[in-house]
This record gives C-alpha cells, structure tokens and sequence, in this order.
C-alpha cells in the first residue's frame, strides 16, 4: 500500500486470477467506505519485486536481488526501477540501478516518494533502499533520485 503525499491517492497491489495488479483510490472515498478505483493497471512483468510507489499518474516498480542470487553480481546487480503510466499501464521506462554499487552486500528493499518542501511538491524525490551488511548488523541505505519522476505531478483524476 501507498499513498502518494503530493496527490492524495491511496495504491494498493493486490493478486486477482494468479496476476499482479495495481489500483487506484481516492484516499477519502477509501475512509467513508467507497470502493470505486481511479485506475487499475496490471503489474508489467519483473524480476523479485522489492516494492513500489506512486506520484502523479505514474507507478515505479523496484526490482532485484542480493548480490549472489537470482543472477545478481557486484557491482552491477540487476536492480532496476520501472516506471508505468497508471491510466494505460504501458511501461514507460525501466532502468538499472547503480546506486550502492560499492555495497558488499546489497538487496534492494522498498520504495517511497518524498516531498523535501510540501509547498512544491512538483519536486519529489524517488526514495528507494538497499540492505545491506549481514545479520545481525543489517543496515539500510537510502538513495533519492529528482530526474526520473514527472516534471508536474499529474493526478490521475
């Protein structure tokens, strides 16, 4: 779950007929019980899912695994961020990731979006993490990028 803090809309992944979705709710129509979806998108296919976010009228997508596993090698890996527009559910971009490279360990863990001044909120950030080091000591390493997202929130009303 996910609600987006420019817009408002509250998204939820939810699993219908063994497939992935994504949908869209106005965040108060949700409090007085309505249930009518904005948008309803299915989820592209990707690698391990490690978590999404929405802004505007766009979904990322986080995918990847630990250094050593699911074909992931440092320094590389094979984290990638998607981007899908959530009134056509077309992908509009998919990128690898580079950020924490240096990592010895390194598992992409969650997304978010942040609002570093809520009175432009045109000028959010893509938050997303990795874990890192090895238990009991595991870390969390946050990265932001400002390029990837659109240049106006877009709400999908």
């Amino acid at each position: 779950m996910n609600i987006d803090p420019a817009n408002g809309p509250l998204t939820m992944r939810y699993r219908k007929d063994g497939a992935f979705h994504f949908a869209v709710y106005d965040l108060e129509q949700v409090k007085r019980r309505e249930f009518a979806p904005l948008a309803d998108v299915l989820q592209p296919q990707v690698g391990t899912f490690q978590g999404f976010a929405s802004y505007g009228g766009y979904l990322y997508l986080l995918e990847g695994n630990s250094y050593g596993s699911g074909g992931s090698t440092a320094p590389t890996g094979n984290t990638y961020i998607t981007t899908v527009d959530l009134k056509t559910g077309n992908v509009l971009d998919k990128q690898l990731i580079s950020a924490g490279d240096d990592l010895t360990f390194r598992e992409p863990e969650g997304m978010a979006i942040r609002l570093p001044d809520a009175g432009h909120p045109q000028k959010a950030e893509l938050c997303f993490g990795f874990a890192s080091s090895f238990t009991p000591l595991r870390l969390a390493n946050i990265y932001a990028l400002d390029r990837s997202l659109p240049t106006e929130s877009r709400p999908n009303r």
